[in-house]
C-alpha cells in the first residue's frame, strides 16, 4: 500500500508555530514546502486551547529572541512535554529566553533577516537526524 504522506510524517503530524515568531510568513511558507501541516499559536484561541495544541504536536517553532511569559511558557511547556523544539532567535535580540540553550531537545537558529531564516529552517526540517527525532518524539494516544 502506498501512501501519499511524506516519510518523516505519519497520518495526523503537525507543527506547532507560535504567532510570536518574528518572521511568520516565511516560517509557514519553509513548512508548507517540507508537507508539514501547522497550527499556528494565535493570541485569539485560550491560552488553554494553545497548550493542548503545543502538547499534541509532533514538533514545535518559537520564538527566543522576545522576553515575554507567554512565549516563555511556549518554550517550557514543548520542553517539557519532550518535543523538539526549534527556537528561532533574531541575530543581536536582547533578552528573550536562554531556556533554549538548556535543554537537548531545542535546536536554536539564530537568523539577521527573513530570507536567512527561512534557508535555516529548511535545511533543519530536511534534515533525517531531525526528522527522526520528530518521529521518536511524536505523542502517542496516551499522551
Amino acid at each position: 500500500m502506498t501512501s501519499d504522506i511524506p516519510h518523516h510524517l505519519h497520518e495526523g503530524s503537525w507543527l506547532y508555530v507560535s504567532a510570536r515568531v518574528g518572521p511568520l510568513d516565511s516560517v509557514l511558507a519553509v513548512c508548507r514546502q517540507h508537507d508539514w501541516p501547522v497550527i499556528v499559536g494565535s493570541e485569539e484561541l485560550p491560552a488553554r486551547r494553545r497548550a493542548q495544541a503545543l502538547r499534541l504536536a509532533d514538533a514545535c517553532i518559537v520564538e527566543a529572541s522576545i522576553s515575554s511569559p507567554h512565549a516563555e511558557d511556549e518554550l517550557l511547556l514543548a520542553i517539557q512535554q519532550r518535543r523538539p523544539v526549534v527556537a528561532l532567535r533574531a541575530s543581536g535580540a536582547t533578552g528573550g529566553s536562554a531556556l533554549s540553550t538548556r535543554s537537548d531537545d531545542v535546536q536554536e537558529l539564530t537568523y539577521h533577516d527573513n530570507e536567512e531564516c527561512a534557508r535555516a529552517l529548511d535545511l533543519l526540517l530536511a534534515n533525517p537526524d531531525w526528522q527522526r527525532r520528530v518521529a521518536l518524539a511524536a505523542p502517542t494516544e496516551h499522551g
